[in-house]
């Protein structure tokens, strides 16, 4: 694996479907409201480790491609990482997806194949010690590890992947 360490906060069951399809779908935008403190608990006890205690991190997303933008005016991800930065961990949106080609049109093992060169850094891309990638949803670990790659190629950073769901 090229991210260090995956932390999943609940895996994906009906009610956890049904709070997800809300908040990206329906326009529920403060949905994410409910398990913003289970999230805060696993960023915080990350951010205690010895091996990154006090130092430099960002807390990163990637930017939602063009389809996106068709289904809500604005970014679900994002509005956790607000709620989530602090002045030891900010928020920026160092990675953004090219073109439209959405991951969950495809099958598992097809994702790894699909998510490869379809994400780029932006120009808020900065050099750290680490970065706490934020995921909606973790399912293959195909977005994560395209992500790891591309910040890994740039320095020597560790990445952790902080994801709300776990599918099965």
């Amino acid at each position: 694996m090229l991210f260090d360490r995956h932390i999943s906060t609940f895996g994906l069951n009906t009610e956890c479907k049904r709070v997800l399809g809300e908040w990206k779908f329906e326009n529920q935008r403060r949905a994410f409201l409910w398990f913003l403190p289970f999230l805060q608990s696993r960023l915080h006890r990350l951010q205690m480790e010895q091996d990154i205690i006090h130092k430099p991190g960002y807390l990163i997303y990637i930017g939602s491609g063009n389809s996106a933008e068709s289904i809500r005016n604005y970014q679900p991800v994002k509005d956790v990482g607000l709620a989530l930065q602090s002045a030891n961990l900010p928020l920026r949106r160092m990675l953004e997806k090219k073109g439209n080609r959405k991951q969950s049109g495809y099958g598992r093992r097809d994702r790894f194949f699909q998510v490869k060169d379809s994400i780029q850094l932006t120009v808020e891309y900065r050099p750290a010690f680490y970065y706490v990638l934020l995921e909606d949803v973790f399912t293959t670990g195909a977005t994560a590890l395209e992500a790891s790659r591309i910040l890994k190629r740039k320095c020597e950073a560790k990445v952790f992947v902080l994801s709300l769901f776990m599918a099965d």
